[in-house]
């Protein structure tokens, strides 16, 4: 069980660092991802999609770690490429269950190491212990959860 809760935590954490941060150019392109658009493209917004659980804790914790407009913007990237990358290993048919757990585990590894070199370090450690919070409090509510009957 405490495997289990800490690859939750893990993949909670990198869902959040991929979505908060951006990659960068040089990272995507390795990683075979399209390249950031230039600046000489006109740039589309994407049409804003529903935010999934999690939302608005990412929102108080960027609003406690008090991001820069940049910092926003690169978590944002960060948050979205990691969504767009998991939902991509979970639908790929390719892979057993093992290796696409693998791969998602890889990825949040990668949100985690990019969201943590977007912060200073005292946003690092305000976010640690946010997310040492969370962890904490998800182990007291999986203590406590009563057990529905059969």
């Amino acid at each position: 069980m405490p495997k289990q809760f800490s690859l939750l935590l893990t993949v909670l954490t990198a869902a959040l660092l991929a979505v908060a941060l951006p990659r960068p150019a040089s990272a995507a392109q390795d990683a075979g991802a399209a390249p950031a658009p230039s600046q000489s493209q006109p740039q589309t917004q994407a049409p804003p999609q529903a935010k999934g659980p999690g939302a608005e804790a990412e929102d108080l914790d960027d609003q406690k770690l008090n991001l820069s407009p940049e910092q926003k913007k690169q978590l944002q990237q960060i948050r979205e490429n990691g969504r767009v990358q998991v939902q991509a290993a979970r639908n790929d048919s390719s892979l057993t269950p093992a290796q696409k757990k693998q791969r998602i585990r890889q990825i949040r590894r990668t949100m985690h190491r990019q969201v943590t070199s977007a912060l200073s370090p005292e946003q690092r450690k305000i976010w640690r212990a946010k997310q040492r919070e969370r962890r904490e409090h998800r182990r007291h509510h999986r203590r406590h959860r009563r057990r529905r009957p059969a």
